[in-house]
């Protein structure tokens, strides 16, 4: 501001905004409101930074995902992609700014999985600042603002959203939305199209965050009708209007360009009793955020919570509504942003916590326009005292059900736990015994988790798997058969099961599977090495190198196909070949025992002893290697 006199900023009885000529306010007001926000966030997600995955598509996101996000030049790629990598065609996940987010922490993080969890607390503070500034636009008080605002920040039911990795997206998409219609709000204020401009911006993002803000004009056309006194067909709200339609119709566009297949036709919609039973158990979170678990499931979840909380939020009615305006416009912004939620039938029924996120601000603007506050607020002793109070109950619930998500054992025995009727659940929870090895353990999840959903293609792959790897084959062969039968796009169980017929020596059929699994994937590797390697032990040397090599466009960097095509060369007599293989392989892994001891057989076979007796020795000294590399 250049005027050194400032303008007061006047709003009348219904929350409008009224500047005098020449006015321009502050945006943020005081900073003490975002350094008390700020605070009381690091303090409830610092333990956070400690924490590791929990094998709910966070391993797929980061970690398997990371030699593609490691690249900022696949930048433009994450727009023509399903945010999992999946193949083209029928109902996906469009967020292609999930995936920029995590190509960030990429460039500046690496694999250190801190740096993503401090990128979630980041996201989670920078929309928690956006909702006090919008609050404030909206006619809010400095002090309600600031205690809603507060409680938002550490409100339980938001664990999930700061603790778990992917759980940003629902942050990304807050963060976007209400810069979105915080923009609008300054837009009808001053009169400037720079606002118009940043609000259709910010929409765009909140729709290639996620697909849920595909509510958001009606959100914006219903902050209109009730705050502002424009006419439905004056130019600016006709212009807005083909702002809406113009940035729905280009994410309409980019995302069939990139990912194909339909929007709406695989679209799958819960009962009406379950859409009731999950709107209940969401307003219960809210009110009483106990019994958080990562993966809720419609069976086990009590109603009675949602009940008293509806009760309770009748009784604190009951003293009156402040602004009915500000009020009915939270129960619209609550209402459009829950309904995707509780009406879209996701993977086994889990009513997710971090999908609250957008719906707990709508609650909170019809929260704050109580006139229970003003009476509790009338004695600045107990209205502090109320705050303090809440604040620390919320905080320590948080820090509390926060270190569910430290590791994958923990968050997945937890979920087991309050959700026993959760197949999702069990068969995450044997993921984790698994990698533990405790294959009897697991194997009791994948079971139990196909008793409670007998065609859960996920627990049915992983018991296949399971078996691949202990045996029987005969069990493997068939879970991975049913598997294919029923998700045949399922590139995994094509190729496990291209593994199991070629260890029962039906090289054929494996390399069906192997085939089929390249065709679904063509960027996987996996199956053009095994396709080499099986092409290999058949003698045909020229088809093994020509998958070879088409893996090696894939990964120039994979020691195992360098000591495959060495073994090919030592084989055909080309020992000056083989051993750059050999080499090669060891300059990507230094402690690859495989390439060190058949580079240490090549100096034998030459009669160079002393160097032979030396790749032996590094050979034993390196752990033993179970790669796909084929030795001699």
């Amino acid at each position: 501001m250049t005027n050194k006199k400032r303008k007061k900023i006047k709003t009348t009885a219904d929350g409008h905004f009224s500047v005098p000529p020449g006015g321009t306010p502050r945006l943020l007001g005081s900073w003490r409101p975002y350094a008390w926000i700020a605070l009381l966030v690091a303090i409830v997600y610092a333990q956070t930074l400690s924490f590791g995955l929990t094998n709910l598509d966070d391993s797929a996101l980061v970690v398997k995902g990371y030699q593609f996000n490691r690249d900022i030049s696949n930048i433009g790629q994450a727009f023509q992609r399903d945010v999992f990598h999946q193949p083209k065609g029928g109902m996906q996940y469009y967020r292609p700014l999930l995936t920029v987010s995590f190509m960030m922490d990429a460039q500046w993080g690496g694999e250190i999985l801190a740096s993503y969890h401090l990128s979630n607390i980041l996201i989670h503070l920078a929309a928690c600042f956006l909702l006090l500034w919008m609050l404030t636009l909206l006619g809010q008080g400095p002090a309600r603002a600031f205690f809603f605002t507060a409680l938002f920040a550490v409100h339980p039911v938001l664990t999930q959203a700061v603790a778990w990795i992917p759980g940003r997206n629902d942050s990304l998409l807050a963060l976007f939305t209400v810069g979105s219609l915080g923009s609008l709000v300054l837009y009808f204020r001053d009169r400037r199209w720079f606002w118009a401009l940043l609000h259709l911006l910010m929409m765009a993002g909140a729709l290639f965050a996620k697909e849920t803000a595909i509510v958001l004009p009606l959100v914006c056309a219903s902050y209109f009708l009730l705050y502002t006194s424009e006419k439905l067909l004056s130019r600016r709200i006709l212009s807005l209007a083909a702002g809406w339609i113009g940035i729905l119709t280009l994410w309409y566009i980019v995302r069939q360009s990139g990912i194909g297949g339909s929007s709406f036709k695989d679209l799958a919609f819960n009962h009406p009793g379950v859409i009731f039973k999950g709107f209940i158990s969401y307003f219960g979170k809210i009110v009483f955020p106990i019994n958080l678990t990562i993966a809720p499931d419609i069976r086990d979840i009590k109603p009675a919570y949602g009940i008293a909380a509806v009760l309770a939020f009748m009784i604190m009615s009951i003293t009156g509504i402040k602004n009915r305006k500000r009020f009915v416009f939270g129960g619209i912004w609550f209402i459009l942003f829950i309904i995707p939620t509780v009406v879209y039938n996701s993977e086994m029924n889990a009513f997710m916590d971090h999908r609250l996120y957008l719906p707990l601000i709508g609650f909170g603007l019809m929260l704050t326009e109580l006139k229970l506050w003003d009476s509790i607020g009338r004695s600045k002793i107990i209205g502090s005292a109320v705050l303090i109070i809440l604040l620390i109950v919320f905080a320590l619930g948080t820090m509390s059900y926060g270190r569910v998500f430290r590791d994958d054992l923990a968050c997945w025995q937890q979920a087991v736990i309050l959700s026993p009727n959760s197949a999702m659940a069990h068969n995450s929870l044997g993921v984790s015994y698994s990698k533990r090895d405790e294959w009897a353990k697991a194997e009791q999840q994948y079971l139990q988790a196909l008793i409670l959903s007998p065609n859960f293609y996920r627990a049915m792959f992983n018991l296949g798997s399971l078996y691949m790897l202990k045996g029987p084959l005969d069990k493997a062969e068939a879970m991975l058969k049913n598997t294919v039968s029923l998700c045949a796009d399922f590139p995994s169980a094509n190729y496990n099961l291209g593994q199991v017929c070629e260890r029962q020596g039906k090289s054929a059929e494996a390399e069906g599977y192997y085939r089929k699994e390249i065709s679904l994937d063509p960027r996987s590797i996996k199956s053009y090495v095994s396709l080499g390697a099986l092409y290999q032990e058949r003698g045909d040397f020229r088809k093994a190198m020509a998958e070879y090599d088409r893996a090696l466009k894939l990964r120039p960097d994979n020691a195992d196909i360098h000591t495959n095509l060495g073994v090919i060369y030592q084989r055909q007599g080309n020992a000056a070949l083989a051993e750059g293989e050999y080499l090669k392989a060891l300059n990507i892994n230094p402690r690859m025992a495989q390439a060190h001891y058949n580079l240490a057989v090549l100096y034998k076979m030459q009669g160079r002893l002393s160097q032979s007796r030396a790749e032996y020795q590094r050979a034993l000294e390196c752990t033993p290697y179970s790669g796909e590399s084929r030795s001699q």
